[in-house]
This record gives structure tokens, sequence and C-alpha cells, in this order.
């Protein structure tokens, strides 16, 4: 763990508040897919090293992966809905929103959507990306490294993750803008605004043990 001294330092704190359970998880679920994949996703990024000249920085969040069985059921949740309220098969396309070092993307391959886009900011976190995408041979996914308001690429027919990545003010223009399209699943991990969802159909809820392991999947049907 020598590579990673910001997880390190992360680590006494997240034991004291959960337990060696937590310890577990990074080892199985964070730790554990670098080393199956040849990656590198699992290591924190403070947001006081980001650029300071990031538009919106004042609204995001560092950078800290998913847990991989969070991804898993969340994308099983959605693909088994969809199949199941669709009258023909329907191929949804994948959004991650604040894709980070492209875990999500990476995981997206495994599953039958017609396009996967992921949406950064941070050109360092994209180039790693590229990387990990490049070692695991993901080549479908699409990566913008840009600010998420610069993004015109929203549409229906579309299954946006997004782990916390903003806050209250930035989620609801992002949660406004989606929301004029059909046919979307909003996988939200972490759902610290749901309120901002309020409208939606909550089609599946996870409470887990720390906030990290708590989803929300949102569903939109008809265009507002």
């Amino acid at each position: 763990m020598r590579n990673h001294p910001q997880l390190v330092e992360m680590l006494p704190e997240a034991i004291l508040r959960h337990g060696p359970r937590r310890f577990m998880d990074y080892l199985a679920q964070e730790k554990g897919f670098d080393t199956e994949h040849h990656t590198e996703t699992c290591s924190l990024v403070q947001k006081t090293v980001y650029p300071k000249e990031l538009r919106n920085l004042e609204h995001g969040s560092g950078y800290q992966a998913a847990f991989t069985d969070v991804i898993v059921n969340s994308f099983d949740r959605v693909i088994r809905h969809n199949k199941l309220h669709q009258k023909q098969s329907l191929r949804l396309r994948f959004v991650d929103i604040g894709s980070g070092k492209g875990k999500a993307l990476i995981i997206a391959h495994s599953y039958p959507f017609e396009t996967i886009v992921g949406i950064e900011y941070n050109q360092d976190l994209c180039e790693v990306a590229r990387r990990n995408l490049s070692v695991t041979k993901c080549g479908r996914a699409e990566l913008f490294c840009k600010d998420i308001l610069e993004y015109d690429g929203f549409g229906s027919d579309t299954v946006y993750f997004a782990f916390n990545p903003f806050d209250e003010p930035l989620t609801k223009k992002v949660a406004k803008t989606v929301e004029c399209y059909g046919n979307v699943y909003f996988i939200y991990n972490n759902p610290t605004y749901k309120e901002v969802f309020r409208d939606w159909q909550l089609i599946d809820r996870t409470v887990g043990y720390c906030p990290n392991r708590d989803v929300d999947i949102y569903y939109r049907h008809m265009i507002s």
C-alpha cells in the first residue's frame, strides 16, 4: 500500500467508523479490481490537488472509486427493469457522470449497452482512465474531458451513473437537463441529494453499512 499514500491516510478513519468490514471491502472491491484487471483505480485523489481553474470546481468532489459490486448490481437491476417494462428489446446507452479513472466504463463493457460514455473534467483523471481502458482493451468507451455543463450528448434511452460527484445546486442542474428525455435511468451512488429526484420513479433502493454502499436507482419514462 506504499504506492497509495492518500488511501493509507484514509483507512484508519474508515476502519474506526465502520470496522474491519470497510477494510475488507477495500481489499475485495477496490484493490481486488485493480489486481484482476491490472488497472489503477483505487487510490483516492483529493479535490485540493485539482487544478484551480476548473469550472465548477467548488461544486465538485474529489475522486474515489465506487465499489465493484455496487456498480454490477446496479447495472443488473437496470437491465432487468428495462427488459420487463419494454414491449420490445431496447438497447440503452450508458453515461458515467464524473467517470474518474474509468472503473464503471470498464465494467459497462460487460453489458449490452449500445454506447459507453464517460464525462470527467479533471484532465489528470482522464489520462489515467485512458490508460486503464487501453490495458483492459475496452475500446468502445468514449471519454469526454470536459465540464458536465459543457456536455451536449444527453438523450433518451440512457443509463446515467453518478457516484455523488456534485453538490446540490449542480446536481439539480444535471437532473433538470436529464429529465427532459424519456426512458432514462439514473443510478445515484451515495445519494446525498436524493430530494432532487423526488419527481422521478424510485425503482430500487439499497442501504448499506456506509454511505458509499447506498444506491438509489431512479427512472423517468415520459419526457417532462
